[in-house]
């Protein structure tokens, strides 16, 4: 700056109402010819005011940081009372209308089951090409706790009369469902209940066999199971 010049910075009144809101603006200034880069700004004032005036640059004070990120923790969470959906600091969100039931066995061991819309996991729009025994995670469920997930299985035989069967299991290898088209161009479908395991604890299993004919198929989660 030039004799008897100054600069004057103005920011938006500083939010405040709780111990972690912020409650004081810094201003990093670099005389400099082109762009100093990160970490080469120095600190000219540190206040609470909406609009200060500056008369001379303070070459020894502090360094920017380089844009130092904030430390890593938990995401605030914003989320409705009875879970139907939940919006997350760091840009995760789960919408929809689940609904939350907890459920006791014969031996009084309770869990709990989520229903509500978690993606489709399995689909093909027509093929004739059989699929040996294969995982699938099932991404749209919760990443930890989960034991077992609702899946509505769906499968129609466009191209013959044959039967074709999609089959799901659990992760250990156990059938737990077998859906078998017979009749052209009409769906065959049901709900089944299978028991989850390797990746983050819930990968199922899948196969096909379909006679050589055209089907096309898919598998929508539906619902997932977790220990209370």
């Amino acid at each position: 700056m030039r004799r008897r010049e100054r600069v004057q910075v103005q920011n938006p009144a500083i939010p405040t109402g709780g111990a972690d809101d912020p409650n004081n603006v810094r201003i990093y200034f670099k005389p400099n010819a082109t762009d100093p880069g990160a970490g080469n700004f120095k600190k000219q004032v540190e206040d609470a005011l909406t609009a200060r005036f500056l008369t001379d640059y303070n070459s020894a004070g502090a360094a920017d940081g380089a844009g130092t990120a904030f430390p890593a923790g938990t995401p605030a969470e914003l989320k409705s009372a009875g879970g139907q959906w939940s919006l997350k600091g760091d840009g995760t969100a789960v919408l929809g209308h689940p609904t939350v039931t907890d459920i006791a066995n014969a031996s009084g061991t309770y869990s709990r089951l989520v229903t509500g819309s978690f993606g489709t996991i399995i689909t093909s729009a027509g093929t004739s090409t059989d699929t040996s025994t294969t995982a699938v995670e099932c991404t749209g469920v919760p990443s930890t706790g989960v034991i077992a997930v609702v899946c509505r299985v769906r499968l129609r035989n466009t191209g013959g009369t044959t039967g074709s069967t999609i089959s799901i299991s659990d992760f250990a290898g156990n059938l737990d469902l077998q859906v078998m088209a017979q009749t052209q161009n009409r769906d065959a479908s049901a709900t089944v209940i299978v028991g989850t395991g390797g990746t983050n604890n819930r990968q199922i299993k899948w196969s096909t066999s379909l006679g050589g004919q055209n089907n096309t198929y898919d598998v929508v989660v539906t619902g997932y199971f977790t220990t209370l």
